[in-house]
């Protein structure tokens, strides 16, 4: 039975190869005999087995060009139909192999690595992903305010190509500050930004590639582009947190931009009969209209940054909700007995965390939202056995929506398994009590 799967196996490999080749010989147009040409790839299949060399390299091929010729095919014709053969049936398949086996020693490397090589391809790619759409988009702001300085400046002469290029000046700063807000939707790892980055990029490259092409551009852009794919499995988060920090750099992006491109257009287009200003050289912008456009462009793109911002920090978010429900927390703290904060959940300006064990509340939080902290007065409340594994999902659950949890006001035990799950912590001040 094995003998006879492996014979059914070697004739439909030579069956199929066979008519793959005439396949060839139609794609290019040439006039045959379908069974000759048959008959004759069987015989030189033999003759190259005969000849005992891999692939019957030389022989097959000798053998196929003097038959060929005797049934009228001329040598140009053969020479062209034996290359489209090796090519797609020798060499496509040996790189398909390669691409194989590579991904499968990969997998079988990081499997036994526990995923850290993954791990780390991962990050690295969504680092380079990050630093390039920021750096791309700052390159083409400062191109479209103050080109002379852009074109003078060595540096940037060297990196500009390396980013995108549109013609129009009002597409370049659009397509600037797009790549800035896409950015920092990557760079908080926010699910919903895969897709319309990809979008964004992939208009860039086609539009840079259909302007100028030049076969390093696109080697690096397919990289770029290869980058964002590898990176798909560190967007995990809902949504996107703005800490003031965030907000201090692309707000400072914008208007230090805009500033800019305001007084490039004043100093080079003050109205008539104005006190002249020498113009430094650096600052110097040919062309009102390409300004008006670039200015109008900076607008729309402020508006479209807003957009898309508030588009990545929209989310059904389960920290946003006060969650007060007085039979819940009376429960807990007639369960479990309350402690020297537990009454202050009463006076409902705080936001509650219920941790719950099989559908029943162990335990709850109080805590304030402040831009993208959540920030917790005092110990918890409820059963302080499953203290840990409560604080382990607040801090699952607080990196899924883009918060980072503080902690103040709280006692030395809780200190210490903070300190165990990672987080850093300062002492300030003394506690002490006193008999009234």
């Amino acid at each position: 039975k094995k003998e006879l799967f492996l014979i059914m196996g070697s004739c439909l490999e030579w069956a199929g190869a066979g008519l793959f080749f005439i396949y060839i010989g139609l794609v290019l147009g040439v006039k045959f005999n379908i069974l000759e040409i048959f008959a004759l790839y069987i015989i030189a299949s033999v003759f190259g087995v005969i000849s005992m060399v891999p692939g019957g390299l030389g022989s097959f091929d000798v053998f196929i060009i003097l038959g060929m010729e005797s049934i009228g095919i001329g040598n140009a014709d053969v020479i062209v139909w034996l290359l489209f053969f090796r090519i797609f049936y020798y060499i496509v398949p040996f790189f398909v192999g390669t691409v194989l086996f590579v991904h499968t020693l990969g997998n079988k490397v990081n499997e036994y690595f526990d995923g850290i090589p993954s791990a780390l391809l991962q990050k690295t790619a969504h680092i380079l992903i990050t630093i390039f759409m920021y750096a791309s988009g700052i390159i083409m702001l400062i191109e479209a305010a103050v080109p002379s300085f852009a074109f003078s400046n060595f540096i940037l002469v060297k990196l500009y190509p390396l980013t995108f290029l549109f013609l129009h000046q009002m597409t370049d700063v659009i397509f600037a500050f797009l790549l800035i807000a896409m950015g920092r939707g990557f760079e908080s790892r926010v699910k919903k930004s895969f897709w319309p980055t990809i979008i964004v990029l992939g208009i860039g490259i086609v539009n840079t590639l259909w302007r100028v092409y030049t076969p390093g551009l696109a080697w690096f852009l397919i990289f770029i582009m290869a980058c964002v794919i590898l990176s798909r499995k560190e967007l995990y988060r809902e949504q996107l947190r703005y800490s003031f920090g965030k907000m201090f750099v692309d707000g400072g992006i914008f208007t230090v931009t805009f500033l800019l491109y305001l007084l490039v257009g004043f100093l080079n287009f003050r109205p008539i009969g104005h006190k002249s200003i020498p113009v430094p050289e650096v600052l110097i912008f040919q062309g009102q209209q390409i300004w008006l456009s670039g200015f109008m462009g900076m607008i729309l793109a402020g508006i479209i940054m807003l957009i898309i911002i508030t588009s990545f920090t929209s989310d059904t978010d389960p920290f946003r909700k006060m969650n007060f429900d007085k039979k819940r927390i009376k429960k807990i703290i007639d369960n479990y007995s309350g402690n020297e904060v537990s009454h202050l959940a009463f006076l409902r300006d705080k936001n509650i965390y219920y941790y719950r064990v099989n559908g029943e509340d162990i335990m709850y939080f109080m805590y304030r939202r402040k831009n993208d902290k959540l920030i917790f007065m005092g110990e918890p409340v409820g059963n302080m056995d499953y203290l840990k594994d409560a604080i382990k999902e607040l801090m699952t659950q607080a990196d899924y929506y883009g918060y980072e949890l503080v902690f103040y006001e709280i006692n030395s035990k809780l200190t210490m398994l903070l300190h165990d799950l990672g987080f850093d912590f300062i002492k300030n001040g003394e506690e002490k009590y006193t008999h009234l």
